[in-house]
């Protein structure tokens, strides 16, 4: 299967993010509020609107969103693996139009593109580096004076820490979106000891993975990156657990802008094609969204075969499951030896849905209102790096 071409965009079109959270710092007095509220503001113009653009047939579609961080003035940009790659095509997207901050309550301002197969990717850890090559015209493009958010320390946090998360996710509106929470925890990379994942119960969806997770200083401390369903079916009273890669874990790829990361040679062909394609040419997603993910073991991190994910009907809620439950689903999918599923039909975008997840020997998941397709998602949409369940 030939590969598609490498080609950037200008943003058309910014995903619909979650309306504006409190930030809630402690106000000890004028002169501690002021300083804790300089130290978000510059955090959040350090956070940056990701979109993934492809070509096919020599026009540009946009088929995916995320964040990212700013970590050096000269641009270098921490986001999550799964922001810049096409799992289903197996290769990096073909560019990602950067949008930068400009007001609170305004949308982000595309400002130039970056090619991700010229950044520095780690799949294992879900970790990426990447930095703008080109402008909108598909001029070389330099960053310079960028707004980096100050580095903190992920290994001093604590279960009970204030921590908040900064991104642009993809319901609701398109400004800048900061979600409040605590650490509630760690975990290692299988589920079980280590801290290769700090949980939160903060808000995190597929439109804020990759942005900042900060510190009670407003300090970078982690990129958020998955949340994993409920382990009870009770509702909209069921618990849903965020996950966050700790910083400590993307020190390779912070040395590595700390000393001027290049890209490399920019993609001249893409570069042209930005120039030459008007917005008319831009086609939208396709109508219907394909659910695809991985349903494996909480504990052991292995793929669980023949579990069942079930799409419920836009309004439907958890709770009102009974033997009439066919009903009320929209659709499902059932996972492979691999543990991996795809739904049997699309499902329509701009909804809400709730979701119940279950396989024999193991606890069912179930929550209302876990899965949006509001927004620039792709045709085929993995919401999930994984859907983890425990056993009874």
């Amino acid at each position: 299967m030939a590969r598609r071409a490498r080609v950037p965009l200008m943003l058309l079109a910014v995903v619909s993010v979650v309306g504006l959270f409190a930030l809630a710092f402690p106000r000890l007095g004028n002169a501690d509020y002021a300083t804790d509220r300089q130290r978000r503001a510059v955090a959040l113009k350090g956070v940056v609107y990701l979109l993934a653009v492809e070509a096919h047939d020599g026009k540009i579609t946009p088929v995916a969103s995320g964040s990212g961080t700013i970590i050096s003035e000269d641009g270098a940009i921490l986001t999550n693996f799964h922001v810049v790659f096409d799992k289903s095509a197996g290769h990096p997207f073909g560019g990602i139009v950067v949008g930068l901050l400009d007001g609170y309550d305004e949308d982000p301002v595309p400002t130039c593109v970056a090619f991700p197969e010229h950044g520095m990717l780690v799949r294992k850890l879900d970790l990426a580096l990447i930095k703008c090559e080109v402008d909108l015209q598909g001029r070389p493009y330099t960053p310079s004076a960028w707004p980096a958010v100050p580095l903190g320390d992920s290994s001093g946090l604590i279960p009970g820490d204030e921590i908040w998360l900064l991104g642009y996710p993809g319901a609701g509106g398109s400004t800048i979106t900061v979600s409040a929470g605590r650490v509630a925890g760690f975990e290692g990379e299988d589920g079980g000891e280590g801290r290769d994942w700090i949980k939160t119960d903060a808000f995190i969806t597929h439109g804020n993975s990759g942005g900042a997770a900060i510190d009670r200083q407003s300090r970078l401390v982690g990129v958020p990156s998955a949340f994993r369903l409920s382990e009870e079916a009770q509702g909209k009273n069921a618990a849903k657990v965020g996950l966050v890669r700790p910083l400590e874990l993307a020190k390779s790829l912070i040395a590595r802008a700390e000393r001027g990361f290049d890209p490399g040679k920019r993609n001249r062909a893409g570069a042209d094609l930005v120039a030459k394609t008007p917005p008319e040419k831009v086609q939208a997603p396709e109508k219907g969204v394909w659910i695809t993910g991985r349903v494996v073991d909480a504990d052991s991190g292995q793929a669980i075969a023949n579990a069942v994910v079930l799409i419920l009907k836009p309004g439907v809620k958890v709770a009102s499951l009974s033997e009439t439950t066919a009903d009320k689903v929209l659709t499902k999918g059932v996972t492979g030896a691999n543990g991996e599923f795809t739904t049997e039909a699309p499902i329509p975008r701009g909804k809400t849905f709730s979701v119940v997840v279950g396989a024999e020997g193991y606890a069912l998941l179930a929550e209302d209102d876990v899965l949006s397709t509001a927004g620039e998602i792709p045709a085929r949409f993995s919401p999930w790096e994984h859907i983890r369940l425990a056993r009874k």
